[in-house]
């Protein structure tokens, strides 16, 4: 099965760990792990191999001259008079030309957004 001396995952249930865990909590990723392989990997075993991986460095033939971090709360309606709940965002973008202007931020000092934008 591939398995290295000590671990009790195989390597395709290890990639599906890092898979799900990048793009959700642990709790998350174990229930749809064992949603879509029937496998249970409790969310403290999954956060433990993350943590223990090397993952190897990204490699790009572009150098990134802009990194744009953003974050704050939304707040999403739900069924019933008056409900809603606050959800957290989070957003990472890496580049070279402004996402809402198309502007090349290699050489630009600052921008300027227009009204309503954020």
């Amino acid at each position: 099965m591939g398995l290295k001396k000590g671990t009790q995952i195989s390597p395709v249930i290890s990639k599906c760990c890092w898979v799900l865990s990048a793009n959700e909590s642990y709790q998350q990723a174990e229930k749809d792990l064992e949603l879509l392989t029937g496998i249970k990997v409790g969310h403290s075993s999954i956060h433990r191999l993350v943590q223990r991986s090397e993952f190897p460095g990204a490699q790009s033939s572009h150098p990134v001259t802009a990194v744009s971090v953003d974050g704050g709360k939304v707040r999403l309606r739900t069924e019933g008079k008056g409900s809603c709940e606050w959800r957290d965002y989070k957003a990472v973008s890496l580049g070279q030309t402004c996402p809402w202007c198309g502007t090349d931020l290699a050489n630009a000092g600052s921008i300027l957004l227009p009204r309503g934008s954020s």
